[in-house]
């Protein structure tokens, strides 16, 4: 990182890094107004972010315990998770795979931001936690979002758009995952790029031409961001069309890359 953002970033990403993670929550439009939901929260204190729709709590104690919860009024989401949604420009209609879906944060958004019209084909590497996107679906009211449990090859020019939420270093999530500064290695950094590239490519078939798809990390690592990216684009005939970047000192979000890539028509 010295190497990388210079001494005064990397002091600053390490600050940052040691702080206290604030709890954040995505406002779901598809159960009651912002301003119903703002009211609700109330007593949370909810503190407005750079996203217009994502707030961080002051006094978040109880609020997962709250009728608001239960009601689906919210999602505790960062902000900077957004980013790859909205970057994806999804309409009402569009049918969309998200092939590394849970626990859902981002397949339940894109179908509000669709509002519940079309069809997001939810899917994940591990099995194991696709019960989370079904509870999250179900609680969050996102309707269109089908949980493919066991998926077989999809037909070519299925989808209008896909997102790539690939596994990842997590290192630009470094303050909410306290163990990973002791756990991560510079061994287990090299592997993520060959697996990132296979999920992205796995389904490209399935991309209709002239489609777009977004690939997106947690990581501040350029190996597994715009390098992976560029050797995507430039092995399968890919546009790069908008990147998404978010240091978080800087951003004051966790940090994200996001890429929006599209198919040759």
């Amino acid at each position: 990182w010295r190497k990388r953002f210079g001494r005064d970033r990397t002091v600053r990403l390490l600050e940052w890094n040691n702080s206290i993670p604030p709890v954040c929550v995505r406002l779901n439009t598809l159960r009651s107004s912002p301003e119903d939901i703002l009211q609700a929260l109330l007593k949370f204190q909810p503190k407005p972010t750079p996203h217009p729709l994502a707030y961080c709590l002051e006094r978040p104690a109880g609020v997962f315990e709250s009728e608001a919860f239960a009601a689906g009024s919210f999602y505790a989401q960062d902000p900077s998770t957004l980013a790859a949604a909205d970057l994806l420009e999804a309409r009402p209609g569009d049918s969309i795979l998200d092939t590394c879906a849970a626990p859902g944060g981002k397949s339940t958004y894109l179908a509000q931001l669709m509002e519940n019209r079309g069809e997001i084909v939810a899917r994940d590497p591990a099995a194991d936690r696709l019960a989370l996107i079904e509870e999250n679906r179900r609680r969050l009211g996102a309707e269109i979002v089908k949980i493919d449990a066991t998926p077989k090859p999809d037909a070519p020019e299925t989808f209008d758009r896909m997102l790539w939420d690939v596994p990842c270093s997590n290192t630009g999530v470094m303050r909410r995952r306290v163990d990973l500064r002791w756990r991560i290695t510079p061994e287990e950094l090299e592997k993520f790029p060959a697996l990132q590239l296979r999920i992205a490519r796995s389904a490209l078939v399935a991309l209709k031409a002239g489609g777009s798809a977004v690939y997106s990390t947690c990581s501040l690592e350029p190996e597994e961001n715009l390098d992976v990216v560029q050797r995507l684009a430039a092995a399968n005939g890919l546009t790069i069309e908008k990147t998404f970047e978010s240091f978080p000192p800087e951003s004051g979000m966790d940090g994200a890359f996001a890429a929006r890539l599209r198919k040759a028509s």
